[in-house]
């Protein structure tokens, strides 16, 4: 005699049904919870670049410095830009980036970005790092990003 793992009665065809559907559930729960997690990561990282590249932009079109050399975020303007024009790690962010500046009326022409990790600190012996050396080493890896502004150079900012 053969044995079925399917129930006969109807109580337990709709207790199967059920469970089966509250597992459907809560893996489209945890796929939903996890794609906001992602987009919310995103957000935390774009969002402070992108404001910050829009802020420098109009700043240096009127005329103001914008150079930053301290904390953890740098912005300088060069006439050269600090990583090569052709890289682009972050295209999306790219995109972002002269979305906002279109939606400020902000001519810019190229942009290019980078990922990379941030440098070392000199350490000498005995002593410990920096503050600013230890925030770095705690933030990971460090964007950069170079955007050409027409008739005034490069302006290069760099962040974790």
């Amino acid at each position: 005699m053969k044995r079925s793992l399917l129930p006969k009665s109807l109580p337990g065809q709709l207790m199967l049904a059920v469970a089966i559907l509250l597992f459907v559930a809560q893996a489209i729960n945890f796929a939903l919870i996890l794609n906001s997690r992602r987009q919310l990561r995103n957000a935390q990282f774009t969002v402070p670049a992108i404001t910050r590249v829009v802020d420098s932009v109009e700043a240096v079109q009127a005329g103001e410095p914008v150079l930053d050399r301290f904390g953890a975020r740098q912005t300088r303007l060069l006439p050269v830009s600090r990583i090569a024009t052709d890289s682009h790690d972050a295209r999306s962010l790219e995109a972002s980036i002269r979305e906002a500046l279109a939606r400020a009326n902000l001519n810019v022409g190229q942009i290019a970005t980078q990922i990379r990790e941030p440098r070392r600190a000199a350490v000498r012996p005995g002593r410990t790092l920096p503050p600013r050396g230890q925030a770095r080493r705690r933030f990971g890896k460090e964007l950069r990003i170079a955007v050409e502004v027409p008739g005034h150079g490069w302006l290069n900012i760099r962040t974790p």
